[in-house]
């Protein structure tokens, strides 16, 4: 899924990447593209991109949420959630490779059935 962001980059993001000769949108679609379920529910660890990229996105919704509360989901949306996300949290936690690939496209499916 392509989109179009407006963002405001902080100035200390925008040093930081001058300093290491990072693009700013290379460095942010490297985030995204490291960051997916499997990473965020297989208990990765350590220094690889899915790790921190997964971990990042854990403690930043911890943070929001703690911040403000969620907003309610439809009963329909809710059940199709809970039904994909049992099926991703069990490939995901199984550890192993061909799995990842299992749970990837199952949140294909998913990503689809929402009509995102």
């Amino acid at each position: 899924m392509e989109t179009t962001l407006n963002l405001h980059l902080p100035g200390d993001f925008t040093v930081a990447c001058e300093l290491f000769h990072v693009e700013e949108a290379e460095l942010l679609q490297g985030l995204l593209d490291h960051l997916s379920v499997h990473g965020v529910f297989s208990d990765a660890e350590g220094e690889a991109p899915e790790a921190m990229a997964a971990a990042f996105f854990q403690r930043f919704v911890l943070r929001l949420t703690e911040s403000r509360p969620m907003p309610p989901i439809p009963a329909e949306r809710k059940a199709l959630h809970y039904r994909h996300l049992q099926r991703v949290l069990a490939l995901a936690r199984s550890g192993t490779a061909s799995n990842e690939e299992g749970c990837r496209q199952a949140v294909e499916e998913w990503h689809s059935e929402l009509n995102l």
